[in-house]
């Protein structure tokens, strides 16, 4: 089964998110066609494992039990409220980034690294830019949104964070309707 481990927004920033979404989505008609992410599907994502086995995926919820038990909730504020992950000439993802500033987030992915390594798996090597994918684009006769769409966005997420005070591990179904995520466990962080 796909696994991935994440962190889930609250209710309310997944609705400002959501907000967000839509405005890009009725600025431009090209934009409201694209493929974007379910809010029932937003999360900041830690790792993904790829496939696992059922009994390898025990073992890394109770390894990750064990290893982050001293780490404390903690919060990590929007930094950019809608920025594009560009490749060559077209858009690829849209996105939230979260700031990291106090290194608390890179801190978590460096124990979740630290598991996945013990169960055999390889050191992720892409840069750890927390963030929640909003869509996921062809980039083809996309442009990208208005300057007043940005101002909008970041007005709507202004003083938004994510409370990290717990970590899920998900399986990832994937069909035709996008994927369908079901929660594994949950681990909390110490309060």
């Amino acid at each position: 089964m796909r696994t991935f481990v994440a962190i889930d927004p609250s209710k309310r920033l997944r609705e400002s998110l959501q907000e967000v979404c839509g405005r890009v989505r009725d600025a431009d008609l090209h934009w409201a066609a694209q493929r974007w992410t379910r809010p029932e599907n937003y999360h900041l994502t830690v790792r993904f494992f790829g496939d696992l086995q059922s009994e390898v995926c025990e073992a890394v919820v109770r390894d990750l039990h064990e290893h982050l038990v001293g780490i404390g909730k903690f919060e990590l504020p929007v930094a950019e409220a809608l920025t594009d992950l560009s490749r060559g000439t077209k858009i690829s993802l849209m996105m939230t980034i979260f700031s990291d500033a106090e290194g608390k987030f890179a801190r978590v992915k460096r124990v979740v690294d630290g598991v996945a390594s013990v169960h055999g798996f390889p050191p992720d090597l892409k840069e750890a830019i927390p963030h929640v994918t909003l869509v996921r684009t062809s980039g083809r006769g996309l442009r990208r949104p208005s300057p007043d769409v940005y101002a909008q966005a970041s007005r709507c997420l202004a003083g938004e964070s994510i409370c990290v005070d717990e970590l899920s591990v998900y399986s990832s179904e994937l069909g035709k309707d996008g994927p369908r995520y079901t929660r594994l466990a949950k681990i909390r962080l110490k309060h």
